[in-house]
């Protein structure tokens, strides 16, 4: 297995009962979400529990890599931390050799934070097992209670908001009535470079008998704007939804809206 080769190529054999104190802490947590900061404190809380129970710093090359590089990781993290690139951060060690893993080198810090600042050492260690990590506020609450970050997660996450890329014009426009049935594309604008290939649409509630796609035909305008091939008919209703699950920017950063409902009539001939 390359993943443990990469783990044990320069450790010791006896590192193997930290790492099983991972492992088991791993099984008293609870919850999931696709974020890298939920993902690192999940990782990196199991590093700390283990420190604190042998009472022996982990020998872990990535916390070794991150000391090293702390201000940088550190500023990277903050730019990506709400999104869903789990890859940048975790189990690449074939991809990125000596800074792989990072996110765990990130979230045991932390955690180890959290916990020094805390005046309840056992609650806190409570606190640190249980977190929820399906509830994003509760993450940031713990995240805000380290200290980490001299900003607040609200401040963070507004921040991250407004650098999202978002659809910015859609032609023919969004909510028409009177759209030719010769028009054989549609055109959408973002407000940020995007990624070509990235795409991801689903059916309206209404179902595929409303849907006028007939072909993604790629980006051009410096990959801001996307052309989707239609096939319309006069006099007919037609909508689809664009989803942010596969659309990313060129900096990594998924849609601002989850879903966006595209609709339009066409006119009589």
């Amino acid at each position: 297995d390359e993943w443990l080769k990469g783990m044990f190529a320069n450790q010791s054999l006896d590192n193997i009962v930290s790492l099983n104190i991972h492992e088991y802490i791993h099984t008293q947590q609870t919850g999931y979400q696709n974020r890298v900061l939920n993902q690192a404190i999940k990782e990196g809380s199991c590093d700390l529990i283990a420190e604190l129970v042998m009472n022996e710093f982990p020998q872990r090359k990535y916390i070794s890599y991150g000391m090293a590089h702390e201000a940088e990781i550190k500023a990277q993290f903050k730019k990506e931390m709400f999104t869903g690139n789990l890859a940048e951060w975790f189990y690449n060690g074939r991809q990125k050799g000596e800074g792989a893993d990072l996110g765990y080198y990130v979230g045991y810090v932390i955690s180890k934070m959290y916990y020094q600042n805390a005046k309840d050492k056992k609650q806190a260690i409570k606190d640190i097992i249980e977190l929820n990590y399906s509830d994003n506020k509760a993450v940031e609450d713990f995240l805000d209670k380290s200290k980490f970050f001299k900003e607040k997660a609200v401040t963070l996450v507004k921040e991250y908001q407004n650098q999202l890329p978002y659809v910015v014009k859609i032609e023919p426009a969004n909510g028409s009535a009177d759209v030719s049935a010769d028009t054989k594309e549609v055109r959408i604008t973002f407000s940020q470079e995007m990624v070509p290939g990235k795409y991801s649409f689903n059916l309206s509630d209404k179902g595929k008998e409303y849907n006028p796609m007939t072909k993604i035909a790629g980006m051009e305008n410096n990959n801001k704007t996307l052309l989707v091939l239609v096939d319309l008919k006069p006099n007919k209703e037609y909508e689809f939804v664009l989803t942010n699950k596969g659309f990313i920017s060129k900096e990594g950063r998924p849609l601002r809206d989850e879903k966006l409902l595209i609709k339009f009539k066409t006119a009589n001939k």
